[in-house]
């Protein structure tokens, strides 16, 4: 309450402060006191409010508010979401022999029992008022991100949903996005973008496409905006570097979370759904954005819901509301800073060193008792009692609002926009078009006309030119399957964009269509020209133009079916086997395998709905009309005439004419598809079902047990101890090794305006970790902490990097290296259809010769890391709707690296996307792993204080440079110590101590990397790694 009076007094009533006076006793006239931190962090509030970039962002969405765009109100009682049981077992050829015929069964049979049904989410009630921010707090797996997407009205047939949801006080279920009577803007936990575009083209669609077209000076407002957001999110620097993806580098995940949340905001939608918006990011950064969100929404009067993982008690501070949720159950709704004293007069306490969020986050203890005590609360029924009060039907009038809003442009709008997009995507990917497309089509076209090398014009030759007719039909019908990997790619942008109400959902499919149909002419023309003339078809320029113009139809036709297929395909497989199926069918019945004379009668409709036999027959016309062919001597009968050839062949008697007859169907073919492919995007879309546990029966197999890794003549060994047992499960043959690097720099070329620049990611960075240590890297979002230790691991193959490395201070070769060091990735690939047990083994099985050791290694690490319950369930992955934890399948892809027995381990943000309990089990682990004698380095960028003081040492980087290198120091006395003698703002110190040297490196105040250099710890980090022997390493 004071943010909304100090804010709105600060920045858009300053001159009406009696109004706002008013205002702010009418809301704190019930008598509740505010906490003391809401004042102290109000101060902190107001001053980031007098930036020039905060004053910017607030002034163009007051300007874009004027549009008509009216606050919004999201209540929702008794919601509930219940999903369809399914069958926890894996997959097997026989269930899947059978599956068939238990559908037959179900059709013909009596009708089957309705499926029984697991309930995701229970009985939530709450709401998302005007003005307010809802922070949905629970572990990971209990349903938040199905519990969003309802809130946001998106349908997933797969879910049922029960309750009361009312938006502005208008009855609505999830259904089609463009009945919802509300502008959303939603962001999934996934970063969905076009990889190719760039940060400021990214931004810039989405503001064009999201404004009014009634606002005055538009253009100049959107250009303004976009500047404004770029700035505010700290991504102005990045603006001309593609977002990128695991195959196309782009900017840092960081970044590409901050470009997922601008782009977001550019949607200027009425209700903000935002999941997991912090994950990727440094604490600071968080609470920076959420200092921006939240002057967002008192400023706009939306209402925003997000979910949060590793939430600080100062990002914390800022939400509004809370509703906790635990295995579906609803445990809380109110004020934020009421949810941990509602709890712990549960009976549940609260430990002292965890804060409030991580707490109400990993509450420790069966969730129904504490469901049913809020189920018969004193708070729930004032919550139910005031629930549909001001639910935002004043906003109303005479019933305007309670029509879905019209999308702010036009459909020309809409095309003008898309097209550009396409065209920024064709010049950003052009390399690869040239390579992949024109080059495909060029080796084929060489290599039709090599076999085919001008053909003569006998009755052999005449035979060979069908042939090459329907081999370069063929090519072309095939080639347009190059197209499903980039639809299926996009489809996820697509889906949000759509839902958002960014444009009508069926002008993305036909710009696509209609912007592939210039390329289609090209393929077709590279293509014709060269099998043309190297074949020796008719040599004259009008039959050439015709087979032209006939492959281009016939391109843009089967490109538009390939896109129709695509839209409405679950997934990949899906799509690949339908279009084989199709593209095998038409091409049988096209006329050439089997004369259409001789095709049965109950198969004649094949050749009828075959676009390949309309493209053959038109092509034969095309090609044998006026053909004259030559007798072979001596041959008994002979066919001079190129049309009777055809007719006496295949059946064909059709006058010339005729061929453009087929050109026209073709052309049919082409615009229907389109039409379909339109209207199937736009209301098709298929979202994975929920995580399914699927576990296998293994009893067979041998499987080694804690107590077996135990050293019976230790009488010291405590095997009640699990930390224990996990310790001696796994022992260790790599040497230690004693990992340094000084000097260590690192450079890329990147393109300028008129030749390529040098520019420096890492520069001159210096550090060590010793046998049995654990080293973080930390710094902000961009740091350069995911290229330093890529760069350390030896995995950067472009670039320039110098400086000097050592290894117990040997130079080790390549291979050796990769021996002796093992590499966690960020993100977790493994076998989706593999069982962990599986997947463990068979990493251990090709990094050890003796199958029985490797069974044996494999076994342990599997006890080691925790991962014994579920050592035999399916690993399972988004697409395949069922799987394991997050945190769990962060601690397998840790298994999968570490039994190849490392010295060193490499791990970049192992805790990216978990919650605190998550992260703490997958850090007590890699704790576990340096505590074997191993030496383990790992970025992370979000670390609660508990889990900070599991590092013995933290290398802090900013703007690629050292900014702090030294021990933790128990629970991070060492370095905080450090920063206050160096003249840190003491007043921007949190509880967290990894918090707190986030903000006073991000605080600008002080030049610490200047300030490190002049260090007596820096003096000292440089006489350590002066005793060594040094390495000299470049690579260019």
């Amino acid at each position: 309450l004071q943010f909304l009076y100090f804010i709105g007094r600060a920045v858009v009533w300053e001159n009406d402060s009696a109004y706002m006076d008013t205002r702010y006793l009418k809301l704190i006239g019930d008598g509740r006191s505010m906490p003391e931190a809401y004042t102290l962090k109000r101060d902190e509030f107001l001053q980031w409010v007098e930036t020039a970039d905060a004053k910017e962002v607030i002034a163009m969405r007051r300007e874009v508010g004027r549009s008509g765009r009216r606050p919004s109100d999201v209540c929702f009682s008794g919601l509930s979401v219940d999903v369809p049981k399914v069958d926890s077992g894996m997959p097997s050829v026989g269930k899947a022999v059978m599956k068939p015929f238990k559908k037959l069964a179900n059709v013909c049979g009596p009708a089957p029992d309705k499926a029984e049904l697991h309930r995701l989410i229970g009985n939530v009630t709450g709401k998302a008022r005007h003005g307010e921010m809802l922070l949905v707090l629970a572990p990971p797996a209990s349903g938040c991100s199905s519990l969003l997407r309802v809130l946001a009205g998106y349908q997933d047939l797969t879910k049922t949903v029960t309750g009361v949801l009312k938006y502005n006080g208008t009855d609505y279920m999830p259904g089609d996005a463009e009945a919802n009577p509300l502008k959303v803007s939603y962001m999934a936990e996934e970063d969905h973008h076009l990889p190719a575009l760039t940060v400021e083209k990214t931004f810039r669609v989405a503001a064009q496409l999201s404004t009014s077209m009634d606002l005055q000076d538009r253009e100049e407002l959107v250009n303004k905006h976009v500047e404004a957001m770029m700035a505010v999110l700290g991504l102005s620097h990045a603006k001309d570097t593609v977002v990128g993806n695991a195959l196309l580098r782009g900017v840092s995940g960081g970044e590409k979370k901050r470009v997922s949340i601008g782009e977001a905001l550019l949607l200027q939608g009425q209700f903000a759904v935002l999941d997991g918006w912090s994950r990727g990011l440094d604490s600071a950064t968080a609470l920076h954005i959420g200092r921006v969100l939240r002057a967002l929404v008192n400023l706009s009067g939306a209402s925003c819901v997000s979910t949060l993982y590793q939430v600080g008690p100062d990002l914390f501070s800022l939400y509004d509301k809370v509703l906790v949720i635990k295995n579906g159950k609803q445990l809380f709704y109110g004020d934020s800073h009421h949810a941990c004293q509602f709890i712990t007069s549960q009976g549940v306490p609260k430990p002292v060193a965890k804060t409030v969020p991580d707490f109400l986050t990993t509450i420790p203890t069966d969730p129904e008792p504490l469901s049913k005590a809020w189920e018969v609360s004193s708070e729930l029924s004032i919550v139910k009692s005031t629930l549909f009060d001001d639910d935002g039907t004043y906003w109303l009038s005479n019933g305007e609002d309670s029509q879905p809003p019209v999308i702010p442009t036009s459909i020309a709008h809409n095309m003008k926009w898309l097209f550009w997009r396409e065209l920024q995507l064709t010049r950003a990917n052009m390399k690869q078009y040239i390579a992949a497309r024109l080059g495909r089509y060029i080796f084929q076209g060489l290599l039709l006309g090599a076999l085919f090398f001008q053909l003569d014009k006998t009755d052999d030759g005449a035979y060979n030119r069908m042939g090459l007719l329907v081999n370069s039909m063929n090519t072309i019908g095939t080639g347009t399957f190059a197209l499903m990997p980039e639809i299926l790619d996009q489809r996820a942008v697509f889906n949000r964009h759509k839902d958002s109400k960014m444009f009508r959902g069926f002008t993305w499919p036909i710009a696509k269509a209609l912007w592939d149909i210039p390329l289609a002419f090209m393929e077709a023309l590279v293509f014709c020209s060269i099998l043309y003339w190297m074949s020796g078809l008719t040599p004259t320029f009008t039959h050439y133009s015709t087979a032209v113009l006939l492959f281009f139809v016939f391109n843009v036709a089967m490109a538009n079916i390939v896109r129709l297929i695509v839209y409405v395909s679950a997934d990949t497989n899906s799509a690949q086997t339908s279009a084989g199926s199709m593209v095998t069918l038409f091409n049988f019945f096209s006329g050439y395998a089997i004369a259409q004379n001789l095709i049965p009668k109950w198969w004649k409709w094949a050749y009828y709905v075959s676009p390949f036999s309309y493209m053959y027959k038109a092509l034969c016309v095309n090609e044998f009309d006026g053909l004259v062919l030559t007798c072979k001597p001596g041959a008994l009968t002979c066919i001079t005439d190129g049309r009777d050839y055809i007719n006496s062949q295949l059946g064909i008697n059709e006058p010339d004419s005729e061929k453009w007859v087929h050109m026209l169907r073709l052309l049919g073919y082409a615009v229907g598809a389109m039409i379909l492919s339109a209207y199937g995007a736009s209301k098709v879309r298929y979202i994975p079902a929920g995580n399914v546990l699927r576990k296998k029966d293994v009893p067979d197999v041998p499987v080694v047990t804690p107590e077996e890794s135990l050293n019976d003549d230790d009488e010291n060994t405590n095997v009640q101890d699990p930390l224990v047992s996990r310790r001696k499960g796994l022992t260790r043959e790599a040497p230690p090794a004693e990992f340094t690097w000084s000097d260590v720099s690192y450079s890329v070329k990147v393109k300028g305006d008129r030749e390529a620049k040098e520019k420096v990611l890492l520069s001159n960075i210096d550090g060590y970790c010793k046998p049995g240590k654990m080293v973080a890297l930390m710094g902000p979002t961009g740091a350069g902490k995911t290229t330093l230790l890529d760069v350390l691991a030896r995995r950067k193959n472009a670039g320039k990097i110098d400086g000097v490395v050592a290894l117990n201070g040997e130079n080790l070769e390549q291979a050796v290296f990769q021996r002796v060091t093992a590499y966690v990735e960020q993100e977790d690939l493994h076998t989706p259809r593999a069982t962990v047990r599986e997947a463990v083994r068979f990493s251990a099985a090709l990094r050890c010769k003796d199958k029985e050791r490797a069974m044996e290694i494999a076994d342990r690490t599997v006890n080691l890391l925790g991962l014994d319950p579920i050592a035999d369930a399916m690993i399972g992955s988004w697409n395949t709707g069922g799987g394991i934890s997050l945190e769990a399948l962060k601690r397998v892809t840790i298994a999968v690296e570490l039994v190849a027995d490392p010295s060193v381990l490499f791990m970049d943000e192992p805790t990216s996307g978990l919650d605190s309990e998550g992260a703490m089990v997958v850090m007590e682990s890699a704790r576990e792993i340096a505590d074997q004698g191993r030496t383990v380095i790992c970025t992370i960028h979000q670390p609660s204080a508990e889990l900070f003081a599991l590092f013995d040492s933290v290398l802090l980087l900013y703007e690629g440079r050292v900014a702090y290198f030294g021990d933790v120091g128990g629970s991070g006395e060492t370095i905080m110590n450090y920063f206050k003698s160096n003249g840190a703002n003491m007043a921007l110190a949190s509880e967290n101590p990894a918090e707190s040297i986030m903000t006073f490196v991000k605080a600008g105040d002080k030049d610490w990397v200047d300030i490190w250099k002049r260090s007596a710890e820096c003096g000292e980090l440089e006489a350590a790694l002066g005793k060594g022997p040094e390495l000299r390493v470049s690579m260019t």
